[in-house]
């Protein structure tokens, strides 16, 4: 009822969501996207696993890769990365229900554990929740979800850093 009177926004663009202007519509992301922005998404190719796995490949050739799949395509600007960001910086935690089904298909079925990347425990004071931990949470797959790394050091956010320097600034951020 609110909603007639307070439209919900499209978490890019501002506009009426899916959601507010077709209540009828059964896609997850509607409740937060326009229907522009959810065609948007809906037409970008899915990233295929091979040039995933070369991008991740940068971060260490000594590292075997054999799973590595995105559910999303990243561009800045973009849908997508508004929907990351509502999900990481502005408390939509409810965001990693719809994620977490999208994802939920691209685990194998012979993945037993995931470990959610953890955050230092002043940055998950501030934010309320870890997305990783959520968001593996939410992709009920029939994997384990644990912790068994935490940080050991708060580090510098990585937005605005170049790969080596993201590299870097993880170096013994980590224990099991």
């Amino acid at each position: 009822m609110f909603s007639l009177f307070l439209p919900e926004r499209c978490v890019h663009c501002q506009k009426a969501t899916a959601f507010a202007r077709h209540r009828t519509t059964k896609q997850g992301l509607a409740h937060y996207l326009c229907d522009v922005c959810l065609r948007i998404i809906e037409h970008h190719e899915k990233p295929v696993e091979e040039r995933v796995r070369d991008a991740f490949g940068k971060l260490g050739s000594h590292i075997e890769l054999t799973h590595t799949r995105a559910g999303f395509p990243f561009m800045a600007a973009s849908p997508v990365q508004s929907v990351v960001h509502s999900f990481k910086y502005q408390g939509m935690a409810k965001l990693a229900q719809v994620l977490g089904r999208s994802l939920a298909a691209l685990v194998p079925a012979t993945i037993d554990v995931i470990v959610p990347v953890p955050l230092h425990r002043t940055r998950l004071a501030e934010r309320g929740y870890n997305q990783a931990e959520v968001l593996a949470n939410a992709m009920g797959s029939n994997a384990e979800v644990i912790r068994a790394v935490k940080r050991r050091r708060p580090t510098p956010s990585q937005t605005n850093l170049s790969l080596p320097k993201r590299i870097e600034n993880m170096e013994g951020a980590f224990a099991l």
